[in-house]
């Protein structure tokens, strides 16, 4: 029973930093002092702060771009959505923890598909 309460929080450790795509310890320092004072505060640890995507996708239809952007701007959570002009590069910037899986979600009501991203944070003006 131990052993299987050690795998789950081995699982959980991996999942959460697969889905929030930057460990803690890598997070710039302003980030980490931000949570930090969250934190102290009683408040959500990523209040006040953004996620910035870089998503680079692949067979994106010209007729499915604006639908794809026009969506994640309305979502509440994503403060800007943009296609570059060869619509490969989707960038993102969002409310921490807006998580890739999100993006992906997005991205599955299309015909594209995510060949690589980047997340990075940073504290919101």
């Amino acid at each position: 029973m131990k052993f299987f309460k050690i795998i789950g929080f081995v699982v959980a450790g991996m999942i959460s930093t697969v889905a929030f795509g930057q460990e803690y310890s890598e997070m710039p320092v302003p980030v980490q002092q931000k949570m930090n004072e969250n934190k102290a505060q009683g408040l959500d640890i990523y209040q006040g702060i953004d996620a910035h995507f870089e998503v680079k996708l692949i067979n994106l239809e010209s007729a499915q771009a604006p639908m794809l952007t026009q969506q994640l701007n309305a979502d509440q959570h994503v403060n800007s959505a943009s296609l570059s002009p060869d619509m490969k590069t989707l960038t993102l910037v969002t409310e921490a923890p807006f998580t890739i899986e999100q993006v992906k979600e997005y991205v599955k009501m299309t015909q594209a598909e995510i060949a690589d991203f980047t997340i990075t944070y940073e504290v919101s003006e």
